[in-house]
C-alpha cells in the first residue's frame, strides 16, 4: 500500500507526499529495528545472569572435586624441599621424617581433577562469552578457560619425564598400602633407606629430576590455574551478591 501510495505520488509529482511516506517508511523501520534491538539485549541480560548463576554452580563443583588433591599437592613441595636438604647432607640430619619420604615417594604424581565446565564450553561454542557486560569478570573467565586447556596439556608432559621411584628402586623406597579409617578410603605409605639412597646416584638424579618436575607442576600449573579458578569464583559471588562467608559454611 505504501508502496503504491509512493508511486502515485511520484508520478504526479506530489513532492510532500513523496517526503511524508519515505519518512514515514524510514521511521517505521527505524523503530523496528529499535524494538527488535531492545529484545535482543533483554534476551542477553536473561542468558547473562543464567550462565553466571550456572558457571558458579561448576565452579563449586569443580573445586569440591579438586580442593582436597589441590591442598595435598601443595603441601608437599615444602616436604619435598627438606628431603632433599636431608638427602644431599645439606642439613645434619641422618634421618628422614614420615612426611618427608612420603614426598619423595609421591612426588612421581601430578593427577589432579580439572573439571570441565559445561555452562562455560556451551557459552564459548555458541560465541556468546560477550553477554557478560561485567569486563572484569569476562577476561578472567577467558583466562581461566585458557588455564585449564594449558594444565590439561601440561600434566602429560610432566608426567612423561618424571620417575616411579617405588618401582625403579623399590630396595631404596618401600611402598605399602592402608586404608584410612578417618578418611574411608586408601592411601599410600612409604619406607624409605635414607642411606641406600645417599650411596645411590642413579636415585639422587632420578629424585632431582622429579623434585624439578614437581616445582614446575605447581608453579606453572598448579597454582596459576588454582588462583584464577578463585579469582572467578570470587567476581562471581560478588556478581551474584553472595557472601563467601555464608557460602563456605553451608
Amino acid at each position: 500500500m505504501i508502496l503504491r501510495r509512493l508511486a502515485d505520488a511520484i508520478r504526479e509529482q506530489n513532492w510532500f507526499t513523496v517526503i511524508l511516506e519515505v519518512l514515514i517508511v524510514v521511521v517505521g523501520i527505524f523503530i523496528g529495528l529499535q524494538v527488535n534491538d531492545w529484545n535482543e539485549r533483554r534476551k542477553d541480560r536473561e542468558d547473562e545472569r543464567e550462565f553466571v548463576a550456572r558457571l558458579h554452580d561448576d565452579i563449586l563443583l569443580a573445586q569440591a572435586m579438586a580442593s582436597r588433591v589441590r591442598e595435598k599437592r601443595l603441601g608437599l613441595i615444602a616436604h619435598l624441599a627438606t628431603a632433599a636438604d636431608v638427602l644431599f647432607e645439606r642439613t645434619g640430619r641422618n634421618s628422614l621424617t614420615e612426611d618427608e619420604c612420603f614426598a619423595i615417594g609421591h612426588s612421581r604424581f601430578f593427577n589432579i581433577v580439572i573439571s570441565k565446565l559445561p555452562s562455560l564450553t556451551e557459552l564459548l561454542s555458541a560465541g556468546r562469552l560477550g553477554i557478560v557486560q561485567d569486563s572484569e569478570l569476562r577476561l578472567a573467565i577467558i583466562e581461566l578457560q585458557q588455564r585449564i586447556e594449558a594444565f590439561n596439556e601440561f600434566i602429560p608432559l610432566l608426567t612423561s619425564v618424571r620417575a616411579d621411584l617405588p618401582n625403579e628402586y623399590p630396595d631404596l623406597i618401600r611402598s605399602s598400602i592402608y586404608l584410612d579409617d578417618e578418611l574411608n578410603e586408601f592411601e599410600q605409605h612409604y619406607e624409605c633407606d635414607l642411606e641406600g639412597m645417599r650411596a645411590s646416584s642413579a636415585f639422587q638424579s632420578a629424585i632431582s629430576l622429579n623434585i624439578d618436575a614437581f616445582d614446575a607442576y605447581l608453579r606453572d600449573g598448579l597454582v596459576p590455574w588454582g588462583e584464577q579458578f578463585d579469582k572467578v569464583h570470587r567476581l562471581l559471588d560478588q556478581r551474584l551478591g553472595i557472601d563467601p562467608a555464608i557460602e563456605q559454611g553451608q
